[in-house]
């Protein structure tokens, strides 16, 4: 009874110890999250999307990136890789009004580098793009997000209209 009882004990005291870095990176340090919020106004749709890569994927994009050599991005080295990043994401975004191809512009771009773990940095990559249309109640809409679909990692689409 003992022994049982101080086995469950040291179980829940490893589980304990272990979740925090679990909560950190569900999937692990190498996935890349993506997040489509899709807003639909009477002449145009906008969306909102939003790329959270884990430690590794953000280390293999930034390492090429640093131009000075220091190891840190400076304030133009980040717009860059913003916009570079976005315009990417935007070419494998498919949005469909009433069964024909929606072409995306980039309307803003941004890029943070928020510390993850081990001294490495994770990236959130916020894009918003706009598509002229004319929307109504019986306009079809269908998107679709194939940027780096072999990598792991959630996928959210939210949709509301005005």
């Amino acid at each position: 009874m003992k022994r049982g009882l101080r086995s469950m004990l040291l179980a829940a005291a490893l589980l304990g110890a272990a979740a925090p870095a679990v909560l950190a990176h569900p999937l692990g340090n190498f996935t890349v999250n993506h997040y489509a919020g899709i807003r639909v106004e009477p002449d145009r749709i906008q969306l909102d999307v939003v790329i959270d890569a884990a430690e590794i994927p953000t280390f293999q994009l930034v390492a090429g990136r640093d131009l000075g050599g220091d190891g840190a991005l400076t304030g133009a080295e980040l717009d860059g890789l913003a916009v570079d990043r976005c315009l990417a994401v935007g070419r494998d975004l498919a949005l469909d009004v009433d069964g024909a191809p929606a072409p995306l512009a980039l309307a803003a771009a941004g890029v943070a580098l928020p510390a993850g773990n081990g001294g490495l940095a994770t990236m959130r990559l916020s894009c918003a793009f706009e598509a002229p249309a004319l929307v109504d109640a019986t306009t079809r809409i269908a998107f679709h997000d194939d940027f780096e679909a072999a990598r792991i990692g959630w996928r959210e689409i939210t949709a509301v209209a005005s």
